[in-house]
């Protein structure tokens, strides 16, 4: 507006309708209405400085588990404390399990496990009613024996997309007594 004005009275100068000191006090106007929407783009680029701040510090607040399951048990309340640096005790904020594939951890004789390779197929029975039973691949065995026992830990991988192999259930694991091609 106080450019549009300034222009008017430019315009109406030259017909001799208006004096220097309207034209300056136009001119005035202009520069101030200019530093003031210099000073409001400050403000505003200041203000979205701030938002992508507390944006960026509340999606650090924001827990992401790396995988896509169920949260079974949360261990803390809103607004508690949680210290990740502190790596002498280890803690889980909440429990996450992914049911459309379970590991297995099973606890094998040392002497079975030689035969066994990894992505070898096994079998599972669950125990309860049912008897649920699942195929899955070996994805781990252990290069270590525990001393006392003799037994080394082995993770078979069962699919479990139609949710019939229940977490946390015992079974019994099919492991062969002979070497498998």
């Amino acid at each position: 507006m106080a450019k549009q004005r300034l222009v008017i009275i430019d315009s109406l100068r030259g017909s001799g309708s208006t004096n220097q000191a309207e034209r300056d006090k136009a001119a005035v106007s202009l520069a101030v209405a200019e530093g003031q929407l210099k000073v409001a783009q400050e403000e505003r680029n200041a203000l979205l400085y701030s938002t992508a701040t507390i944006k960026a510090q509340l999606d650090q607040r924001i827990i992401r588990s790396p995988i896509d399951g169920l949260v079974t048990e949360i261990t803390r309340v809103v607004g508690e404390p949680v210290d990740a640096r502190r790596a002498e005790i280890p803690e889980y904020l909440a429990c996450i399990v992914d049911l459309p594939q379970l590991i297995a951890r099973a606890h094998i004789p040392s002497g079975l496990t030689e035969k066994l390779k990894l992505g070898q197929k096994l079998s599972l029975v669950l125990d309860g009613p049912n008897k649920n039973t699942g195929e899955g691949t070996i994805r781990f065995i252990s290069p270590t024996v525990d001393a006392a026992t003799g037994l080394a830990e082995v993770h078979p991988v069962f699919p479990n997309a139609d949710g019939k192999l229940r977490s946390g259930i015992a079974g019994t694991l099919m492991v062969p007594t002979t070497a498998t091609p």
